[in-house]
């Protein structure tokens, strides 16, 4: 028996050690790449639930803008001056009700652009969080090209070795 073969076989034994390594780390890899994948396409998902959410919400807020201010305003056009000695409590009753109506939609409307706004700067962050997601894919989808290379390598320098083993045997 020739005293290379022991040596080689240990070689061999290195190799195919390291190939299982790279098999696992290729394995770890793609999970990671697909929980990276399902995590874009859920943040994506919430992206267009919030603004879908956005929208209606810009339209309620059109809308009560509508009723309390501009021209075409309803509660902006109706006033009472000078009411007469009969009709007066009653019209001062109605101007007051009016006027606590106006002032708890004003209200409603700066509660809808505050959350307009929160929206708006939700939806922000997770534009980012899937542009790091992205990153993060590509990142993986490089290493995992690198790692299916080292593989194909170290198949290779196995079979060498296998090849040397038995022209010496």
């Amino acid at each position: 028996m020739d005293p290379q073969i022991p040596n080689l076989k240990n070689q061999k034994y290195i190799k195919e050690s390291s190939l299982q390594a790279c098999y696992e780390k290729n394995k770890e890899y793609q999970n990671d790449y697909n929980d990276c994948f399902t995590n874009i396409e859920r943040l994506k998902q919430e992206l267009s639930d919030l603004l879908f959410y956005q929208k209606k919400l810009l339209k309620e807020r059109e809308y009560l803008e509508s009723l309390i201010s501009g021209d075409a305003s309803p509660m902006g056009k109706v006033r009472f001056h000078q009411p007469g000695l009969l009709e007066g409590r009653f019209l001062e009753k109605a101007q007051f009700k009016m006027d606590t109506q106006r002032r708890s939609q004003e209200k409603a409307l700066a509660t809808m652009e505050e959350n307009i706004r929160e929206m708006k700067q939700k939806a922000a962050e997770i534009e980012d969080e899937i542009e790091v997601e992205r990153r993060n894919l590509f990142r993986l989808d490089d290493l995992i090209s690198k790692n299916r290379a080292n593989i194909e390598r170290q198949k290779v320098e196995i079979a060498v070795i296998e090849s040397k083993i038995r022209s010496i045997s």
